[in-house]
C-alpha cells in the first residue's frame, strides 16, 4: 500500500476516533444528566406525596379539634340550661364560653317537621340545641338534648340588628344568659 493511502487511513482513523470519542463523552454527559433528572423527579414525587399525606392528617386533626370544641360548647349550654330548669322559675345563669370557629348555625328549640297525626298535636323538639359545624366531610349537625324546653328570642335591636346567637360565632369569649321564665328556658347573648 502506498504511503499516501496509509497516511490518509491513519488520518481518517484518528479523526474517527476523535469524533466518536466526543460522541461517547457527550452521550456519557447526557446519560448523567438524564439520570439526575430522573432522581430529582422521583424525589419530587415522593416529597409531594408526603406533603399530601401530612396536609390531610393536619386537616383531619383540625376538624377533630373543631368537633370536640363544638361538642364541649353544646354540652355546656345544655347542662347549664338543665340546671336553670331544675332550679325553677325565675332562675338565671350566665356562662362564659369560647364560641368555636367552624359553627355555621345554631338552632335552639323548634317544632318537628314530622307529619302531625290526625287529631294530634305537633311533636315538640324544644329540647334540642343543634349546632351545624363545617367539617372536612361537609356540614355536620351536633345535637345536645335538654330536660326543659329551650328557646332563643327573636327580635331586632336597632343598634345590633337581628338578634340571634349566629352573630356571635367568633372564637372569642362570649357571655350567654340562660333564664327560666316558668315555661321555657331562654338562651340569649349577655
Amino acid at each position: 500500500m502506498p504511503k499516501f493511502i496509509k497516511a490518509q487511513a491513519r488520518f481518517a482513523s484518528g479523526q474517527m476516533r476523535r469524533a466518536f470519542g466526543e460522541v461517547g463523552r457527550r452521550s456519557r454527559k447526557a446519560q448523567a444528566a438524564l439520570e439526575m433528572l430522573l432522581i430529582l423527579g422521583f424525589i419530587l414525587m415522593l416529597s409531594s406525596l408526603l406533603f399530601l399525606i401530612m396536609f390531610r392528617t393536619t386537616s383531619n386533626k383540625a376538624s377533630d379539634v373543631s368537633l370536640y370544641n363544638s361538642e364541649q360548647f353544646a354540652r355546656k349550654l345544655a347542662e347549664t340550661a338543665d340546671q336553670v330548669y331544675i332550679s325553677g322559675p325565675n332562675s338565671t345563669a350566665t356562662i362564659e364560653v369560647f364560641m368555636p370557629q367552624r359553627i355555621q348555625n345554631i338552632s335552639i328549640g323548634g317544632v318537628s317537621t314530622e307529619p302531625i297525626p290526625v287529631g294530634g298535636t305537633p311533636i315538640s323538639t324544644k329540647h334540642e340545641i343543634v349546632l351545624t359545624i363545617d367539617t372536612i366531610s361537609g356540614l355536620t349537625d351536633m345535637i345536645s338534648m335538654t330536660v326543659g324546653n329551650v328557646t332563643m328570642p327573636e327580635f331586632s335591636d336597632p343598634d345590633f340588628g337581628d338578634y340571634n346567637l349566629n352573630h356571635f360565632t367568633n372564637p372569642i369569649l362570649q357571655r350567654i344568659n340562660i333564664t327560666n321564665n316558668g315555661s321555657d328556658i331562654i338562651i340569649m347573648h349577655a
